[in-house]
């Protein structure tokens, strides 16, 4: 009976290894998914940004230009007024500059804080974008890991797979039946018994169960989770 469960435990290491490898696997691939997505978002993120600060740039040279013709108009006012005679059209000319100088302050003041968001949001782009490549560098050398690995992943899984037939080929057909089906619902299915408790599902098992594992003349399961167990002291005597 002994030899049986030897068999059972070379089995669960083995469906152990293998659920191993594969979640290592999916690990790796949802990474990469998750990396991805990220990239996705940051692109995105970037590309909304860059065109933010193209209109904002657009908008200040639209300002700067209001700005220039303003200053234009300013000078040839000050030029016209000195060929002025009348007192009245002279008092006209003084109104329209002072409009004009008020006009070109607030052109002056706005400029001023259209330059400051300017430099804020070529910081927020300088940001981006090396976040972007630090993003991309990642994606990049975990898609050619995943790729460059694969080769590897799959000798090992497939060297598991054999051992695994090969020794379930050496298991009894109803023991590797029990193990199976208590396989569907549990990761362990054969679970060392310590102080009297299955270490399963923790639960203490009554003194007939511990003199059977003692024993050891069939396989005994926990009455609770139906895992089967062993005594590891009884198991290194044999």
């Amino acid at each position: 009976m002994l030899e049986k469960l030897t068999v059972l435990l070379k089995i669960q290491q083995l469906d152990d290894k293998e659920s191993e490898l594969l979640s290592l696997r999916e690990a790796a691939e949802h990474s990469i998914i998750e990396c991805k997505k990220r990239l996705d978002c940051l692109q995105n993120k970037q590309k909304q940004h860059s065109e933010e600060l193209s209109e904002h740039r657009k908008k200040l040279a639209v300002l700067n230009g209001e700005l220039r013709a303003v200053e234009d108009k300013i000078i040839k006012n000050k030029e016209k007024s000195q060929s002025v005679t009348s007192e009245k059209q002279l008092n006209a000319m003084n109104s329209e500059l002072e409009s004009m100088n008020n006009q070109k302050s607030l052109l002056e003041e706005e400029i001023l804080l259209g330059m400051e968001r300017e430099e804020s949001l070529s910081e927020i782009e300088e940001k981006l974008q090396s976040e972007l490549k630090e993003v991309t560098n990642t994606f990049s050398a975990a898609e050619l890991d995943l790729v460059l690995s694969k080769p590897e992943w799959e000798q090992n899984l497939a060297e598991v797979r054999r051992n695994r037939t090969r020794v379930a080929e050496s298991a009894d057909r109803v023991s590797l039946s029990l193990y199976q089906r208590i396989r569907t619902r549990h990761a362990s299915v054969v679970v060392p018994v310590r102080d009297g408790t299955c270490e399963g599902c923790r639960i203490k098992l009554d003194h007939n169960t511990v003199n059977d594992l003692i024993n050891q003349d069939s396989l005994v399961c926990c009455s609770n989770c139906s895992r089967i167990l062993f005594v590891e002291e009884v198991l290194d005597q044999e």
